[in-house]
């Protein structure tokens, strides 16, 4: 049923995520030798990993892709529905890069590009990233049709986004501006196919970055990561984050929130803080309208309405 699943996988995922699948449910293929499965199962299975010497981290990987498996197994076999149990990690810091760090990748690679090929689509990588944030699997599907007064993400013939999650997203004002001057004449791929794989991209920004000795961050979530941090250490609204980094759970963008350097002494010294010389102090004590997507109810304008509705039913009486 593996085998079955890893076809599955083929057609919406790409070759790199089937590649991480693959192992870690053969681990899980050699282990649960028997068809019987209880939650004590999982238990064994955690503990076969840590004897191989694993971290908790790379065993709530493996916990991941036996989910999903799992998962696929009661939708479309009619199996016994599971929930399997994560393990307890300590998250880590992601790391990112800096607003200085990002400013000279940029300025190198504006130059670099007049040298090669390479630079100028490493060059379109990085103003990408840097300005929208969108993941790398997003870039490298990118076509220069997608591009208008916003950029659409949507799924391909042979790809599509994660969650199948289509979206628009606003431009920047300095990629705009990058936009307008990079030369695309009959291209169709935002990249140009110069890399055949995603993993290729990643490899030559690396070695790119390694060059310059700025080796840090994954070389391109680390993109993403800079501006999810970026924006959340500028006190941006977190949901607002959220939204334009299309997270699922909002769990997943405070990750990216150094809690470390949070303005708690700002925080505190705001607080009992209101205008007590105003003749209405009740006005200056309101609680803030609350950001939603929903449409805000207008109290005043229904009890008219109730009103109106009242009358009418007591002229009919």
């Amino acid at each position: 049923m593996i085998d079955q699943y890893i076809d599955y996988l083929r057609t919406y995922r790409s070759q790199r995520t089937v590649d991480t699948y693959r192992p870690q449910l053969a681990r899980w293929q050699a282990f649960s030798t028997s068809d019987s499965i209880t939650y004590e199962t999982f238990k064994d299975f955690v503990d076969h990993l840590r004897s191989e010497g694993l971290s908790d981290g790379s065993i709530n990987s493996h916990l991941r892709s036996l989910k999903a498996y799992l998962n696929w197994c009661h939708k479309y076999l009619n199996h016994q529905k599971f929930y399997v149990p994560m393990l307890k990690v300590n998250k880590k810091i992601p790391k990112v890069w800096t607003s200085h760090q990002l400013e000279i990748i940029e300025t190198i690679l504006n130059h670099r590009a007049q040298r090669s090929r390479r630079y100028q689509i490493l060059r379109r990588t990085h103003y990408m990233l840097r300005y929208t944030g969108m993941r790398a699997g997003e870039l490298f599907h990118l076509n220069w049709s997608d591009i208008g007064s916003g950029i659409r993400i949507e799924g391909k013939d042979d790809w599509t986004t994660k969650n199948k999650q289509d979206s628009i997203l606003p431009i920047h004002p300095k990629l705009l501006e990058f936009l307008q001057i990079e030369k695309h004449e009959g291209e169709t791929n935002y990249l140009d196919h110069h890399f055949k794989e995603l993993s290729h991209l990643t490899y030559s920004m690396r070695k790119f970055q390694k060059s310059i000795d700025l080796d840090g961050p994954k070389p391109l979530h680390g993109y993403r990561a800079s501006v999810a941090t970026e924006l959340l250490s500028g006190n941006m609204n977190p949901v607002h984050v959220q939204h334009l980094l299309r997270h699922e759970r909002l769990s997943t963008t405070e990750l990216y929130l150094n809690t470390t350097h949070l303005p708690l002494q700002e925080l505190v010294n705001s607080l009992g803080i209101y205008r007590e010389d105003t003749e209405d102090v009740t006005k200056t004590m309101k609680w803030p309208e609350r950001e939603s997507n929903l449409r805000h109810t207008d109290f005043q304008s229904l009890e008219e309405k109730i009103d109106k509705l009242l009358r009418l039913v007591q002229k009919d009486q």
